[in-house]
């Protein structure tokens, strides 16, 4: 059209449209890329069978602290994918921080049992049988977690969670390190190091990774923070 002098002009004012057209197009993706939530739901709209659209949904809403909108979420992708372990164990977290204990513990039992390796299950259902008093179990959790997978820093944790509230502090210790060891920028590992140091008086120890903990994005307890803003000056 644009070789022929006649339709010269309208092939000009075609691409035009055309370029104009998908450029709009290509900003409104991108405005959909900064927002993960419209952008998951925008792919939901037009895959409603993307299992893992809906696990990312749920994360997105979780890390924004809305609960009660995660749970529906990750039911339906388990309806997509039944095989899908991390949709049932993310289920039981949730379930477990609203104060769904039995719903929790059948969730992460169920992940188990689609997946025998998924190591994240056993460590969840050890902070649970933990809490209410099942500790023993809870310890056996924590280090089946561990045998499948050595690399688990979150199971090291709640290892070293449960060993300092049983007052064994140097195993707590030593589960606090090898967490850090597998994970050097996990905030939480070094939080839960502050909170043991502070425990046993070693303040600036306590300081040290507490402020480590800060730096690397944790969420600090303006409670202890403040117990640790009393013994700075007299460590300087």
């Amino acid at each position: 059209m644009y070789k022929n002098k006649g339709s010269r002009i309208l092939a000009t004012l075609f691409i035009s449209c055309l370029v104009i057209f998908y450029a709009y197009l290509t900003i409104r993706q991108n405005e959909c890329w900064r927002e993960p939530v419209a952008f998951y739901e925008r792919t939901i709209k037009y895959a409603p069978d993307s299992w893992r659209s809906y696990n990312s949904l749920g994360a997105e809403y979780y890390e924004l602290g809305e609960r009660e909108k995660v749970i529906p979420l990750y039911k339906r992708a388990i309806e997509l994918n039944p095989n899908d372990a991390g949709a049932y164990s993310n289920l039981g977290v949730v379930y477990a921080e609203l104060g769904k204990g039995e719903e929790a513990i059948s969730s992460y039992k169920k992940a188990m049992e689609v997946d025998p390796e998924y190591s994240d299950a056993y460590s969840n259902l050890g902070i649970i049988y933990y809490e209410t008093g099942k500790k023993e179990r809870a310890f056996e959790l924590f280090k089946e977690a561990l045998k499948i997978d050595p690399n688990n820093a979150g199971a090291y944790n709640n290892l070293g969670v449960a060993y300092q509230y049983s007052g064994d502090y140097a195993k707590a210790l030593n589960s606090f390190k090898k967490a850090i060891d597998v994970d050097p920028n996990d905030p939480q590992s070094y939080m839960n190091l502050a909170i043991l140091y502070y425990n046993e008086g070693r303040h600036d120890l306590a300081i040290k990774n507490h402020d480590r903990a800060i730096a690397l994005g944790g969420k600090g307890d303006p409670a202890f923070s403040k117990l640790l803003e009393a013994h700075r000056s007299k460590i300087r």
